[in-house]
């Protein structure tokens, strides 16, 4: 039986990547090591992780991410059934996710989400995951992991350099609180001479 696959449209401000994932578990976030790679800030170095169950496609935040991720504008917090044609989003990316043909296998389960008559799988306890579901990472991690890398080019092309707007926030701060630290030595230089120079007032008569 041919392994499940499943095909992901990787959209971010105009720039779109289509990925084909071939196995029952695939992390996706912005380490090396993941299956998918997304260079992108504000993207967890593991932020989500979609599977197989057998029966089903699901998507789950994964237990290292920092950072939400949205099945159809909703928040992910435990497993969540897919269904073809579904949107992820995740710090502005929007990732389409498909089933490929070729095995019943590769066929998303209807949930009640959508009115369907079969329930989406239930969740798993995280500390606990059943060894066929969640294998470990190398062990699907395939040759030569696909990498959409949103680098400096996509964000400049926009005007919407983050990073850069970032450092220069930091400049700012910092030359704000040098100038109050240099008016506020001044203030005191200035208000020691006065004092140290006001004329003293005249005995009383």
């Amino acid at each position: 039986m041919h392994e499940p696959r499943i095909e992901l449209t990787v959209e971010h401000r105009g720039t779109r990547h289509e990925v084909t994932l071939e196995g029952r578990l695939h992390v996706v976030g912005r380490h090396d090591d993941c299956d998918l790679v997304l260079k992108l800030d504000g993207i967890s170095r593991r932020h989500f992780q979609i599977g197989f169950d057998g029966r089903a496609w699901f998507v789950e935040r994964h237990p290292e991410a920092s950072q939400p991720v949205y099945l159809e504008g909703q928040e992910v917090t435990g497993q969540a059934a897919l269904e073809s044609g579904d949107v992820l989003t995740l710090a502005g990316v929007q990732v389409t996710v498909r089933p490929l043909g070729g095995s019943s296998m590769d066929t998303l389960i209807q949930s009640p989400r959508r009115g369907g008559a079969k329930a989406a799988p239930a969740p798993s306890p995280r500390s606990a995951p059943p060894p066929a579901m969640h294998p470990p990472l190398e062990a699907e991690a395939p040759q030569g992991r696909p990498t959409v890398d949103f680098d400096e080019a996509d964000w400049a092309r926009d005007g919407l350099d983050t990073r850069a707007q970032a450092a220069a926030e930091a400049a700012r701060r910092e030359r704000l609180r040098r100038n109050a630290v240099l008016g506020g030595g001044i203030l005191a230089i200035v208000g020691l001479g006065a004092y140290l120079l006001w004329p003293e007032p005249p005995p009383p008569a």
